[in-house]
């Protein structure tokens, strides 16, 4: 994972995927500390992934709010211990989660997507086109 989210607000590759189905792998990007992040900022984050036996797979992307229970076993935010409170509301103000690119676009990864407030819909990139990386196998 890679992008430019300030460290301070402590973001952690949420890899945990124990609850994932069989036929989906999650890939997540938590930020632990949010309010540790400057409103009206752009900033990206991105998460690379070695492939698997297909040449592209389907995706979505939403956002959602998570509880920081880190704090509650004393430990920084990480995989293991974001989100473990269902019980806990979003504040208010917050509906606690955005649907970003809905899965029925039918579109794949490789690539790059950008979504924004201000966006009526989202915008795909192919790899090698207007910044995207062009998909490197290792």
């Amino acid at each position: 994972m890679g992008g430019d989210v300030p460290e301070s607000s402590a973001p952690y590759a949420d890899y945990n995927i124990a609850s994932d189905g069989c036929d989906e792998n999650g890939v997540e990007i938590g930020i632990g500390f949010p309010r540790q992040l400057a409103q009206d900022t752009l900033y990206l984050a991105f998460a690379e992934l070695y492939p698997g036996n297909e040449s592209s797979s389907r995706m979505a992307a939403s956002v959602s709010m998570k509880s920081n229970d880190c704090n509650n076993l004393g430990l920084s935010p990480q995989t293991d211990c974001m989100g473990l409170n269902t019980d806990r509301d979003p504040p208010v103000g917050f509906d606690g989660s955005a649907l970003l690119v809905n899965s029925s676009r039918n579109w794949t990864v490789p690539a790059c997507f950008l979504m924004g407030e201000e966006f009526t819909n989202p915008i795909r990139y192919a790899p090698g086109v207007s910044g995207c990386p062009t998909v490197v196998y290792y």
